[in-house]
């Protein structure tokens, strides 16, 4: 292999977490068969350990206090050089072919192990510093679980049930960190303070079984199943104690904040190469909300749209269904009916695309593999709802008791496991083509419900990316 060969580059991307969860697939797979491949990546990525030593090992020479713990980001380098030791040795037990003078570094460099990966269902892994294997031997680094659910055990005992999409860090052995996703931690008597951290607060415990959850805009929540949990924020010093039964919810202003400026790029519809036309919502007279029971604030500029059922009369107020509207006016424009062959009356093929993101509200495991389903609203002067004003007590086509069946008709379903991913999702159905055909207002609206309830009163709100997502795709019709 040459310095100059695409794998060297790749090595870089590695260890700057730059890659794709597929190429860091494709770049372990071409690790197992080529030792120098291999060799050069541990060496790297050693170079990178000596370097935060001797950084640290200066810190303490003059006398620099504790550092506060850092904040996990995505993408940046700090997470691999601090971490390089423990990445070094994943690598040695992932890929279990490391040449010896590696191997003899690592075991060398090998410490106690923190926690033990006891259960690994159905996972797929994004690029993590810890080996994914189910029963590997944890040290401090980070996971990122893409798919599925994964158990960890500390030594200590404490129990750590991971709900995809999750990234985590393991600090020591009586705390972890949690960027994005969620988890329930059961905690024995003999681990009493462990520790969990989020991005905007801490929740120490007192002898418990809680969950925290913490939504793709740092939405967080913190839940108690059993026992108690002391929470602060960790720009505050106000602590707030939770005993059973008992939440605790931050980071609502920041949803509202990340939705004032959407990307100017997504007001566009776009053709592709197969002839597929794209609208998003936030194409001329698009829109998108949901509502909520008994909440009459306007959440058409938030950056999630939350769907959930439940069949509990305590958890009754947390009922969300999300509505949806596209323009499709410019079908009937002569240029494009030419072009592309597409006008209302000879679509063939419609799909619309959702991307799931983590909700930061409820906990996966309290609620089944879940079944939803899209309506189309068929009165269409229900088409002209605002998304400044739609609220529980006045959506279309629905009351409080469910939607009206002469105000809608089913489209589709689709399903998602839990501990999905956020991948974007596709739904296509004959009968979605035939109701964008029916139009004859230029707008298309629909009502995406929750089919399945939860076992349990605190079981997850399912979010959807917005128009006013920051960095998500909005929701988007194809049609062709």
């Amino acid at each position: 292999m040459s310095l100059n060969s695409p794998s060297d580059d790749r090595i870089d991307r590695a260890i700057e977490q730059m890659l794709t969860p597929a190429e860091w697939e494709a770049f372990k797979a071409d690790a197992i068969k080529d030792p120098e491949l291999r060799a050069k990546y541990v060496d790297q990525l050693w170079l990178h350990s000596t370097l935060q030593a001797e950084r640290d090992s200066l810190g303490k020479m003059i006398g620099a206090t504790e550092a506060p713990l850092p904040l996990l980001k995505k993408s940046t380098a700090a997470i691999w050089t601090s971490a390089a030791a423990a990445a070094c040795i994943t690598l040695a037990l992932s890929l279990l072919l490391l040449p010896g003078r590696n191997k003899t570094q690592a075991m060398t460099r090998a410490e106690k192990p923190l926690a033990t990966l006891i259960q690994a269902e159905n996972c797929k892994w994004g690029p993590s510093e810890l080996p994914t294997v189910q029963n590997a031997k944890l040290q401090a680094g980070t996971l990122s679980l893409l798919e599925g659910m994964a158990t960890l055990r500390f030594e200590n005992g404490t129990t750590l049930f991971l709900e995809a999409p999750t990234t985590i860090k393991l600090v020591d052995a009586m705390r972890c960190q949690v960027q994005e996703g969620s988890l329930v931690a059961d905690v024995p008597p003999t681990a009493r303070g462990f520790t969990v951290y989020t991005p905007e607060l801490k929740a120490v415990d007192k002898g418990s079984r809680f969950g925290v959850t913490v939504g793709s805009l740092r939405t967080t929540h913190v839940y108690v199943f059993d026992g108690a949990v002391v929470v602060n924020k960790l720009n505050d010093t106000k602590e707030h104690l939770l005993d059973k039964g008992k939440a605790f919810i931050v980071g609502m202003d920041n949803v509202a904040q990340a939705a004032v400026t959407p990307e100017p790029v997504r007001m566009e519809h776009i053709y592709d190469p197969e002839r597929w036309l794209s609208i998003p919502t936030s194409f001329r007279r698009g829109k998108d909300a949901y509502v909520q029971r008994g909440k009459r604030e306007a959440t058409g500029l938030h950056s999630l749209l939350m769907v959930k059922h439940t069949e509990f009369e305590i958890a009754k107020s947390n009922e969300r269904r999300i509505y949806l509207t596209f323009d499709i006016s410019q079908l009937s424009y002569v240029d494009i009916a030419e072009e592309f062959h597409i006008s209302p009356v000879n679509i063939s093929e419609a799909q619309l695309l959702l991307q799931p993101e983590p909700s930061g509200f409820g906990f996966a495991s309290l609620v089944p593999d879940c079944t939803f389903a899209i309506y189309g609203i068929t009165d269409q002067s229900l088409d002209y709802w605002k998304e400044g004003g739609i609220s529980w007590l006045n959506a279309p086509a629905a009351n409080d008791a469910g939607l009206l069946p002469n105000k809608v008709k089913k489209l589709a379903e689709f399903t998602l496991p839990r501990g999905s991913s956020t991948e974007v999702i596709t739904i296509e159905s004959k009968e979605l083509a035939d109701f964008i055909r029916q139009d004859t207002n230029g707008l298309v609206s629909f009502i995406l419900v929750r089919e399945t309830a939860e076992t349990e009163h605190q079981g997850m709100a399912h979010a959807f990316a917005s128009k006013e997502h920051p960095h998500a795709k909005p929701p988007t019709l194809r049609i062709r």
